[in-house]
């Protein structure tokens, strides 16, 4: 396995992908089983909508998603993390701005390269 993951919410998948697009399953990520708890539970959120997302939905749905890619980060830092930012993505929807399947080439997507410091990574992540 390379070290590149996408952090990305989508109908099918785990939530993060490698660089040729195929989902990894969290099984076999060495992070922390809070970690795999907190990245299920944020999917969750994705597939147990009944609606779709309401503008502040997607947000508070977006920064939700980008602590979990900080998490990650911090639990993999040499790894590269790179997050699809959906809240900016559904901003820019009628730009007809084309999605690339390469590593972060849309404007909402993007390398983390900070990680959560520990305190704000256990206030943020509960």
């Amino acid at each position: 396995m390379n070290r590149w993951i996408r952090v990305f919410v989508h109908d099918q998948g785990y939530g993060v992908w490698d660089s040729d697009n195929n989902p990894i399953d969290p099984d076999v990520l060495p992070i922390s089983a809070d970690l795999e708890t907190v990245l299920g539970e944020w999917m969750g959120q994705y597939w147990n909508r009944r609606e779709p997302m309401t503008t502040a939905q997607l947000e508070e749905f977006s920064q939700k998603g980008l602590i979990v890619a900080r998490a990650l980060k911090t639990e993999l830092p040499t790894w590269t993390i790179i997050y699809y930012d959906d809240a900016a993505a559904a901003r820019h929807e009628d730009d007809d701005w084309p999605f690339s399947e390469s590593a972060a080439a849309d404007p909402w997507e993007y390398e983390i390269l900070d990680p959560l410091p520990v305190w704000l990574r256990r206030h943020e992540l509960t």
